[in-house]
């Protein structure tokens, strides 16, 4: 080989690949932020919330209401002043949905580590026992009080107050919701007809079915059959008027005589 070809045979550059995270918080690193509600929420302050919840030895219940979840907002904040509203809210919304915890926290952040911040849940085993999971706790005191009892206080603020800070969360909620990435639809696998999308996209737009029943025909076979829907008619309501499917017997006699004159008209031509 000559000096001209080597010359020629220069490698180009190649870009090094971007390592895979290992854990939610390198994740989260990579995505930066997350713009939720007309502003970016920094995601790297975002996972300072689980971790607050964890040292604290909070439990979350999976049915709160918004008084509740401010509540734990508010506590988060005076843990860590540095957290935004919009930032502990949607760490929080974040574990307590399971279709936003991959939103907000990500592919890394399983199921099994979310269930660890939910009270204990009772399940039977294969010898018929209960089993208590997430029995360990972690007891700190602090100057806060026993921050785990509070989501079952009443509600001490004002009705206007609680209507916004309901719809502030509805509206976080929104956005993380509509941040779905439909383009998953083509990831591998997605496209092999006998399984389903890896989004939800069937599940938030179903098609129509119909119910489906069998029936026994007159020589003993089964068919398969579509059965309808009952129409609930209230007692009263006026039935739409429908077309009959047969022409009037005064319309067929008038239309003979004019036929039969017909034909004496023309019979006379002739």
């Amino acid at each position: 080989m000559s000096k001209k070809d080597k010359k020629q045979l220069i490698p180009a550059y190649v870009q090094p690949a971007q390592e895979q995270p290992a854990t939610y918080q390198e994740d989260m690193a990579q995505r930066g932020t997350m713009f939720i509600d007309g502003e970016d929420v920094d995601l790297n302050q975002v996972t300072k919330v689980p971790q607050i919840l964890k040292y604290q030895g909070v439990l979350l219940k999976k049915h709160m209401g918004a008084i509740q979840k401010q509540r734990i907002v508010d506590k988060i904040r005076a843990i860590d002043p540095s957290l935004t509203q919009k930032e502990a809210t949607t760490g929080l919304l974040g574990l307590t949905n399971k279709t936003m915890n991959r939103q907000a926290y990500g592919q890394y952040f399983g199921e099994d580590l979310r269930a660890e911040f939910f009270e204990n849940t009772l399940m039977l085993n294969n010898e018929g026992k209960l089993v208590t999971e997430n029995i360990q706790r972690i007891h700190n005191d602090t100057d806060l009080g026993q921050i785990s009892s509070f989501e079952d206080q009443p509600p001490t603020m004002p009705l206007m107050q609680e209507k916004l800070i309901e719809k502030q969360q509805q509206a976080i909620e929104k956005d993380l919701a509509s941040q779905e990435n439909l383009a998953q639809i083509y990831d591998i696998g997605s496209l092999d007809w006998g399984r389903m999308p890896v989004n939800d996209q069937f599940n938030r737009q179903q098609f129509k079915t119909q119910k489906t029943g069998y029936q026994m025909n007159a020589d003993g076979s089964i068919s398969a059959i579509v059965k309808k829907e009952n129409t609930k008619i209230t007692p009263g309501e006026k039935k739409l008027k429908t077309k009959k499917n047969y022409i009037p017997t005064s319309q067929l006699l008038q239309s003979a005589k004019e036929q039969s004159s017909f034909k004496k008209k023309k019979r006379v031509k002739k």
